[in-house]
């Protein structure tokens, strides 16, 4: 029997570390069959460093991790309540 994946795109900068390890760990804690391999591509829209490895080893924990750099950023004209650009990330990874 093949292996299931539950595949997750997270677009995320630094001020999103904490919570998108939280979605992480919750999607992983739903996933009603345990063999389902959770898999988490990250779209770093500015991830420092320690961040990003805070995030791998989190997430690294519950599924697997693959990082994607996004080599031009969108950026907000303005900030928007608790947006970031890297928001964007989701839009332009089309």
């Amino acid at each position: 029997m093949a292996r299931r994946h539950a595949d997750v795109v997270l677009a995320i900068d630094s001020r999103y570390v904490d919570p998108a390890i939280v979605v992480g760990h919750s999607i992983r804690a739903d996933l009603r069959d345990r063999r389902t391999v959770a898999r988490f591509h990250v779209l770093d829209g500015g991830l420092d460093p320690a961040g990003r490895r805070r995030l791998v080893a989190a997430l690294g924990r519950v599924g697997k991790v693959e990082v994607y750099a996004v080599p031009d950023h969108m950026l907000l004209p303005h900030q928007v309540n608790h947006w970031t650009s890297a928001a964007l990330g989701r839009l332009q990874s089309g």
